[in-house]
């Protein structure tokens, strides 16, 4: 059910993304992926799931991630969110799909974090 939200939701940003921006009011869409985040819900996914709910290597990795510190402090990916929502034009907005390891955006808001690695966990595939 999880991945299919995701997709749901993807698919439906391509659609608002071509059709909303031409309405009498415009309004522009963008898909921004956040990361892996050290959350309550993080936590709860890697370890308090029955098994079968979730299939064992995401299980494993997300596991993995949230022992060997590779998560995001929420307050990083609160930067992110409103670095795109915020500081960018709305063509910018729309362009790509923002994802937060994606380097080419990081010298327009990540230096608020000096001492945090903004970089994708290994070991999913």
């Amino acid at each position: 059910p999880y991945c299919v939200s995701k997709l749901t939701f993807y698919g439906m940003h391509l659609m608002f993304k071509e059709e909303l921006k031409e309405a009498e009011t415009p309004v522009f869409c963008a898909s921004l992926i956040p990361g892996e985040v050290n959350t309550e819900m993080q936590k709860n996914t890697a370890y308090g799931q029955e098994e079968g709910v979730f299939p064992k290597h995401l299980v494993e990795y997300w596991q993995k991630i949230q022992e060997s510190g590779q998560l995001l402090p929420p307050e990083v990916t609160g930067a992110f969110m409103e670095y795109v929502m915020m500081d960018t034009t709305p063509d910018e907005f729309q362009e790509d799909e923002w994802f937060i390891y994606d380097k080419k955006h990081h010298k327009d808001w990540a230096h608020e974090f000096p001492d945090v690695a903004i970089e994708e966990p290994a070991g999913l595939f």
